[in-house]
This record gives structure tokens, C-alpha cells and sequence, in this order.
């Protein structure tokens, strides 16, 4: 759901989904009727959704689109992400990412609003799990062999 909006986003799962699981479905709950749905030629693993944008996570690819158009901003390839490890900041001052770059052990952080990104090595290993704060200052990585490790994101 989007924050405290009616508007419901999901994809088809199960054994007999009524939706493709590669169809993002968007639902006026209000009005009881669907109002969007964007179709992609891989599973969609996660979804994220900003007051502003839609972030579709798939294995190799994420989608980024407008959320007042359902227009494709741009799509970022990455490492290969079976557990669809995102992460998005929760401020509505700015919106900033994280997703596994290409080179393993890697961490790509780029800001929307000021257009500039930086990597972060996390291990030699592919992280299982990472989260920015809710300001996206601080990225909060584990990985199999490390517990927990704090980056302060200061390029913002």
C-alpha cells in the first residue's frame, strides 16, 4: 500500500495466481477497480513505491517509474538478485537507493535528487541482506561471515 493512500500494488504468487508473475498490478481500493499494470519479461521479485516513484525489483534489472504516469524513468542492470535485496529511504526530503552492483560484494547508492551515486565494497561475498535509514545517511549491511556493518553515507 501506498503510505496512507488507497492505492494497493501486487504481483501474482502462489500455485494458480489469477496475475503473471511478471505483472505489477496497481488497485484503486477505493474505487474497486485497477488502474494500472506493468508488464516485464523476468519474475518480479520485490516491489518498492515512494510517493513518487515505483521501484520493480527483478533478478538481473530494476525498473524505476514515475508513480504519476507509470512511466519508465530508467532501468539499472545489477548483480544477480535472487532474493531481491533493495533498499529505499523512507524521508519524503529525498529519495535515495540501494541495490547490489555488478561486482560481488558491492553496493550501489544513488541519490534521485542530486543525480550522483558511490559504491560501497561490503565483503568478497554477496551481502545477504542491507537497509538504509530512514534520512538514507546510514547503510546497515550483513553478509554470511559478518554480522552487521554501519556506512555513513556522506556524499549526499
Amino acid at each position: 500500500m501506498l503510505y496512507n493512500s488507497n492505492i494497493i500494488a501486487f504481483v501474482g504468487t502462489g500455485q494458480n495466481p489469477k496475475y503473471p508473475l511478471n505483472r505489477l498490478v496497481f488497485w484503486d481500493q477505493s474505487k474497486s477497480k485497477e488502474i494500472c499494470n506493468l508488464t516485464y519479461n523476468c519474475y518480479i521479485i520485490s516491489i518498492k513505491l515512494k510517493e513518487d516513484k515505483i521501484f520493480v525489483i527483478c533478478e538481473q534489472k530494476i525498473y524505476v517509474h514515475s508513480f504519476n504516469d507509470f512511466k519508465l524513468v530508467e532501468s539499472i542492470d545489477t548483480f544477480k538478485n535472487t532474493k531481491g535485496l533493495f533498499s529505499v529511504n523512507t524521508s519524503a526530503d529525498r529519495t535515495l537507493i540501494a541495490f547490489l552492483e555488478k561486482n560481488i560484494g558491492s553496493i550501489k547508492i544513488k541519490n534521485y535528487n542530486t543525480n550522483t551515486g558511490m559504491s560501497i565494497t561490503t565483503s568478497k561475498s554477496a551481502p545477504a541482506y542491507f537497509t538504509l535509514n530512514n534520512e538514507g545517511i546510514i547503510l546497515a549491511t550483513s553478509s554470511e561471515r559478518v554480522i552487521f556493518i554501519l556506512f555513513y553515507i556522506n556524499f549526499i
